[in-house]
């Protein structure tokens, strides 16, 4: 994966397992801080919203393709008229998942250097968090939801934990401000610790 040349200013992305409280945190600091916005991947374009069917097991799909599908949707997402690279330039965004998301959860299936490959030209985030919160923990929340996604289970979980903390030390070498943020915390000290960053 080549060097990633350009970092967007005002671009925050809130990264971790699913349970973590990433939609949470992200959504927060959208809230409370002024001309700020929420934004998530898979989007709620027509791209994500397969994402969406397939993550459901809905609709059956072959790993490669969809690493390819969320490649595009991020693509959409950045550059449309609509898009991250255009609100960044009046606002802050905080976006709950991007490419070191990509990286953890395709790469259990697709060959790493695959993934880094399709999304090597996107830009880097001012600032990427981790919240790093344990499995144990993500999962009793999950486990509280109506319907999991085809990644909600503790065994993939576990890799995929692993597969981030690689991808934070590829992306850092990289160049990416990464911080990682203690998920063991409540929801008001999280966003304290977030903030302290920002």
């Amino acid at each position: 994966m080549t060097e990633n040349k350009k970092v967007i200013s005002n671009f925050f992305v809130i990264e971790g397992l699913d349970g973590a409280g990433t939609t949470t945190q992200a959504k927060k600091l959208a809230t409370e801080l002024t001309d700020s916005i929420f934004t998530w991947e898979p989007t709620n374009s027509d791209f994500g919203k397969m994402l969406r069917q397939i993550l459901s097991q809905n609709l059956p799909i072959d790993k490669i393709t969809l690493a390819h599908l969320f490649a595009t949707d991020r693509s959409n997402h950045l550059y449309n008229e609509t898009g991250i690279l255009n609100q960044c330039k009046t606002h802050k965004v905080f976006c709950d998942r991007y490419i070191l998301s990509s990286f953890a959860y395709q790469s259990i299936d697709v060959n790493e250097e695959i993934v880094l490959s399709l999304n090597k030209d996107f830009p880097i985030p001012q600032i990427t968090f981790f919240i790093d919160t344990p499995v144990d923990i993500c999962m009793q929340r999950i486990e509280k939801r109506d319907n999991r996604e085809i990644y909600e289970h503790t065994e993939l979980q576990l890799k995929i934990r692993e597969k981030y903390l690689k991808g934070i030390e590829i992306f850092k070498k990289l160049g990416w401000n990464i911080n990682i943020i203690d998920g063991t915390k409540n929801i008001d000290e999280i966003f304290i610790d977030i903030c302290k960053y920002l």
